[in-house]
């Protein structure tokens, strides 16, 4: 069974963060998560410090290991779903950017090359 320190972990390492770094950002001091026990609780002083640095975190989700639901009972996007959903989108304008980065690369190459062919050929002897 997951314990809260387990999903504490998951949402550092998903913020491409050590758990010591995670602690350092969100103000708590060193070996707060990491010493924890599998049966510790967390402060709510601890709760609100990471919550305030990663406002997306489903908090239900932190506690319990069960996403929020909507009224209508349907699985909502927020927490890590949300963070998820955000790096996908971020990745997805990244790759965008790059693809058009190589048509215009391969389009310079074209014309380079291009230039090259129709070019006077030196006379060699």
């Amino acid at each position: 069974m997951e314990t809260i320190k387990d999903r504490l972990i998951s949402i550092a390492k998903f913020q491409d963060l050590s758990i010591r770094a995670f602690e350092e950002k969100c103000g708590l001091g060193r070996g707060n998560i990491s010493n924890m026990g599998p049966n510790s609780a967390i402060g709510s002083d601890k709760l609100t410090k990471i919550l305030d640095t990663f406002p997306d975190i489903d908090l239900n989700w932190v506690l319990t290991g069960k996403e929020q639901k909507t009224v209508e009972g349907a699985s909502a996007w927020e927490g890590t779903n949300s963070l998820l959903l955000e790096k996908v989108i971020t990745q997805a304008e990244e790759i965008g950017q790059l693809r058009e980065r190589i048509r215009n690369l391969e389009q310079r190459l074209e014309k380079t090359a291009g230039d090259v062919s129709t070019g006077d050929t030196a006379n060699v002897g």
